[in-house]
Parts: C-alpha cells; sequence; structure tokens
C-alpha cells in the first residue's frame, strides 16, 4: 500500500485503499494514456482529487496511471 501511496502526484490526492472487488474499465483512453491500450482493461482506484483518479492495473501491479478523468471510467465488477 506504501508503494501506491507513494505513486499520488503530489500530497492534494487523496490515498484510497484499493478496493479489489470493484474493478473498472477505461472507456476512453486518451491524454497520454493510450499506451495502456494493449494491456488488460481492468483498473483498481488508489487515488482520488478533483474528478480525476489514480489507478493500478488489477492483473498488473507495475501498470499505473497516476491520473485520469472519473467520467473515463466504467465500473465492470
Amino acid at each position: 500500500m506504501d508503494t501506491l501511496s507513494e505513486q499520488l502526484i503530489n500530497e492534494d490526492w487523496v490515498f484510497v485503499v484499493p478496493n479489489f472487488q470493484k474493478i473498472y474499465k477505461i472507456s476512453i483512453f486518451d491524454d497520454g494514456n493510450s499506451v495502456y491500450t494493449k494491456h488488460p482493461n481492468e483498473w483498481i482506484i488508489f487515488g482520488e482529487w478533483k474528478g480525476k483518479n489514480a489507478l493500478v492495473n488489477s492483473l498488473n501491479s507495475n501498470l499505473i496511471i497516476q491520473s485520469i478523468s472519473s467520467w473515463k471510467l466504467e465500473l465492470i465488477n
């Protein structure tokens, strides 16, 4: 958990304890996040700030998206 909290962009972000029962998919890959389209589209939220989320991939914890708009996410599980 400490490793994920260290991935937050700055102290304004709020760390969210990852809930592995809530898996999201990204519905729109843009703003530099298109490189993640080749990976499984299953993500867990671990940070929040002003309508944005920080994500970790549910199958590969090395894949981290530090900032994406919340409206681009869809709960799948």
